[in-house]
């Protein structure tokens, strides 16, 4: 679009646009831009700082998504068991009545056909950063 002067446009992604080479690459033409992703390691959310803290002292790096994911499935299974599901029958009894349940990658709620339903992050970039704008 630089190409052809078009400006001022505003751009929607996905979350493959959620990488510091996006701001790089797109520098002055990413203008207004938003796109969502699953997982956002600089949010303001305590759950995430702190996970975000303690995995990079654990593992030396930053969480990525899938991480973030395995944290929050491994959560759920744990208050479902510290609430007495001690066998296979009262487990999946219990995820089917999960809540929003407030984990690293946002509040998720478990479907009765065991599909996930979650709020994602909102993103954008400002100042040459990308920001959570919800």
């Amino acid at each position: 679009m630089a190409f052809y002067n078009v400006d001022n446009v505003t751009l929607l992604g996905t979350n493959g646009w959620n990488s510091p080479e996006l701001v790089k690459m797109g520098g002055k033409h990413l203008k207004t831009v938003y796109f969502v992703d699953g997982y956002y390691p600089n949010s303001d959310q305590s759950e995430v700082r702190q996970f975000v803290q303690e995995f990079k002292s654990n593992f030396g790096e930053e969480p990525v998504y899938l991480s973030a994911q395995a944290f929050d499935a491994a959560n759920i299974f744990i208050k479902i068991i510290r609430a007495g599901a001690d066998n296979r029958i009262k487990m999946r009894e219990n995820l089917k009545i999960v809540k929003n349940f407030p984990g690293v990658t946002g509040k998720t709620t478990l479907l009765p056909s065991g599909d996930s339903e979650k709020k994602i992050f909102a993103l954008t970039i400002k100042r040459k950063k990308i920001i959570q704008k919800n």
